[in-house]
């Protein structure tokens, strides 16, 4: 059996290697598929996780569920990492495996996310969730372990 187009081109296509921008997309359509991606991801986790509304179990899942919605609609443009480390990391594991490693790139994967992240946390917390930005947490702190946790207030 032939290999397939994906296993030909090497480890830096498709669903086995680094992120990338493909041809034909422009850097700035870069920067925003990953800010978007991480906006998705970002936002999932604050209507989910931090204000807990649902159990553990549906949070998780919804978290995963709008993270695979973002990279079955982004990997085609840049790979959909949403994630800097996982960008960096593949980047010196091609590098020091000797594949080709596009150090020219990375910025993007750095600057998106943390756009995509700022942006989500203020659309929720001004739009969605109605707070002043920068307001002060109301839910109480309970102490998991030491000398407060076994002589609670």
């Amino acid at each position: 059996m032939p290999p397939s187009p994906q296993c030909r081109s090497g480890p830096v296509h498709g669903l086995g290697g680094a992120a990338r921008i493909e041809s034909g997309y422009s850097v700035l359509v870069g920067l925003v598929a990953e800010a978007l991606a991480a906006f998705l991801l970002v936002m999932a986790y604050y209507a989910l996780v931090v204000e807990e509304h649902t159990s553990r179990g549906v949070a998780g899942l919804g978290v995963g569920l709008a993270y695979g919605a973002a990279i079955l609609g982004l990997a085609p443009i840049t790979g959909a990492s949403a994630n800097f480390a996982r960008t960096l990391g593949t980047d010196v594991s091609l590098a020091v495996g000797g594949g080709d490693a596009a150090w020219g790139d990375l910025w993007i994967y750095a600057v998106g996310p943390l756009v995509g992240g700022l942006v989500a946390i203020y659309v929720y917390d001004v739009l969605v969730a109605g707070k002043p930005l920068m307001a002060p947490t109301t839910r109480p702190v309970t102490p998991t372990a030491g000398p407060a946790a076994a002589h609670p207030a």
